[in-house]
């Protein structure tokens, strides 16, 4: 008989799928193979038990364990593999696929070693199960990584997590759901409420503050509880966060931005300071609440922002957009503007004191969030995403009648790739993240985004055919333009020449290289002879414009002169 036949179907609080029941009911047999774990008590914890409540499907199966309260025995996650490693080697069938053993911070106790299997139920489904003791923490004042001990008592487990509503307990053997803090009613009324003083949940563990508003990104109808507020809010508790590392924020800030709510979150964080902390905002810049004082906003600066994030979040339903890169719009619309904050950037007009410019706050935000969310630790996909969405994002404002040159949507797209529908995606929301009343103006810069994307598409579909991408690849190669530079042209080649365009070193290769491209962007070249003849004119121009730039002294040899 196989090890699962015969066992109670019985199932009095949380409706177990066949997976669950297989996997519950196997890990059960073993221990009954095991007479040095009679006695022992196996609950899933957290995250499952919250889900299964919700009727929402789970796969996060974390399993603490631990002996009765009144016993003085203990073990560990890894004790407790290796246990049923040796066991399931004696059953027919064994599910299990692989262990690992998961090495404890140096910094906690010793006795506290977590380990997973891999398991794949009769469905072919594969879950990996860690399991690890029940435990008590506690927290140095400049360090997140708490020393830890083993307890018997979920109470004392329980007390230790972020929400009362990951605090709950299913007892695999009694098959109860526990809760030691009221996290079964924090759920009926989606109230977001730590266990303990939140201050001090924060300030053991800042990264809580995160997971918070990531919680009550992810459930539409949850409320904050006022102490959280209060908390968060709190000066001594956001100089706790102080302590942890940039990378551990980009995980929570992301499935925060991927919530239901998740610019009523990001609202929270800007209205509490926390956005400081979390981004390394410098001292010296403004607050993000601050009158921009110009003509072309009317909102302040967070309006702004939040007004963008809800367009963009608004645009990505409509336009069916991947929650992933719904994340890293709402993302790049939360940063898009962060370098308006610099007092560099904020400068008075020079015909009006009272009014404020921001000339190059597109660059300037871009270079600011590269720079933090690469100390952050995301992904190289969401940094080059954000980069290109805010780097560029004044880039359509400049068409006010709607019309966009050719020439300008090739060099945009040379420049950007297929980020360009991002950017459009923004540039709308930006339009629309202003005070405005009137549903006409609405529809009239929802129409004017809308062309521009059609222009864009169809100039794209024109110019990217299967055999030649006019947009990114000139029609003649390097060796070509270089034997014609050597028939019109042979003192550019032997004096390596270099021309001075805007103050900037350009070698004459790259020079004709890009205007092929802006001629083919224009329409102007189309085809291999119509670029022979156009690079050798642009040659002849060249060699002019380079004698006369070495009379000046500009650049000659590679080499200032």
């Amino acid at each position: 008989m196989n090890w699962y036949e015969g066992i109670s179907k019985n199932n009095k609080t949380i409706t177990l799928n066949s997976d669950e029941k297989y996997i519950f009911d196997f890990l059960k047999y073993l221990i009954g193979m095991i007479p040095s774990l009679s006695g022992l008590e196996m609950r899933v914890a957290g995250g499952w038990v919250r889900d299964k409540l919700l009727a929402q499907p789970s796969d996060d199966i974390d399993i603490a364990l631990s002996f009765s309260k009144k016993s003085d025995r203990k073990i560990t996650g890894e004790d407790f593999v290796r246990y049923i490693e040796k066991a399931s080697q004696y059953v027919t069938d064994s599910p299990i696929i692989d262990t690992w053993f998961i090495a404890a911070d140096e910094s906690k106790a010793k006795n506290i070693a977590p380990a997973a299997i891999k398991l794949k139920a009769p469905s072919g489904n594969i879950y990996k199960i860690e399991f690890v003791n029940l435990r008590t923490e506690e927290y140095d004042e400049n360090s997140r990584v708490p020393r830890a001990d083993i307890t018997n008592d979920p109470s004392e487990d329980a007390q230790r997590r972020d929400l009362t509503i990951n605090s709950l307990f299913y007892n695999i053997g009694d098959k109860n759901i526990e809760d030691y803090v009221g996290g079964v009613e924090d759920l009926k009324n989606m109230r977001i409420k730590t266990p303990l003083d939140p201050k001090k949940t924060f300030i053991d563990d800042p990264l809580r503050m995160l997971r918070v508003l990531r919680f009550y990104s992810k459930y539409p109808n949850a409320k904050l509880d006022k102490s959280i507020l209060d908390a968060l809010s709190d000066n001594n508790v956001q100089s706790s966060y102080d302590k942890l590392s940039p990378e551990r924020s980009s995980v929570e800030l992301l499935k925060m931005l991927k919530g239901d709510r998740a610019v009523d979150a990001s609202k929270i964080l800007f209205e509490t300071g926390l956005y400081r902390k979390v981004f390394k905002i410098p001292e010296d810049y403004l607050d993000i609440d601050m009158d921009q004082k110009t003509p072309y906003h009317n909102l302040t600066l967070l309006n702004h922002t939040l007004k963008v994030m809800n367009g963009l979040d608004n645009i990505s339903k409509r336009e069916d957009i991947p929650n992933d890169e719904r994340a890293y719009l709402l993302l790049s619309g939360m940063m898009h503007d962060f370098g308006k904050m610099s007092r560099e950037i904020q400068q008075p007009h020079p015909k009006d004191p009272s009014r404020m410019r921001y000339i190059g706050h597109d660059r300037a935000s871009a270079d600011f969030a590269k720079d933090i969310l690469t100390q952050m630790g995301f992904a190289p996909e969401v940094k080059s995403f954000v980069d290109a969405v805010i780097r560029n994002h004044m880039f359509l404002h400049q068409f006010k009648d709607g019309k966009i040159k050719e020439k300008s949507i090739g060099k945009f797209l040379s420049k950007v790739g297929d980020y360009y529908k991002y950017i459009i995606h923004h540039g709308e929301a930006d339009s629309l993240g202003r005070d405005i009343d009137s549903d006409d103006d609405v529809s009239r810069i929802v129409n004017q985004y809308t062309d521009f994307r059609n222009q864009i598409n169809n100039y794209k579909t024109e110019m990217s055919q299967p055999d030649q991408n006019m947009i990114s690849n000139p029609l003649l190669d390097g060796n070509e333009i270089d034997n014609i530079v050597q028939q019109y042209a042979p003192e550019l080649i032997k004096n390596k020449a270099f021309i001075n365009i805007k103050d900037k070193k350009v070698f004459y290769i790259k020079y004709l290289i890009n205007k092929l491209l802006e001629a083919q962007w224009s329409r102007e070249v189309s085809n291999r002879d119509q670029a022979e003849n156009f690079i050798q004119s642009a040659v002849k121009n060249l060699l002019n414009l380079w004698k006369s730039q070495s009379k000046k002294g500009i650049y000659n040899e590679n080499k200032l002169v």
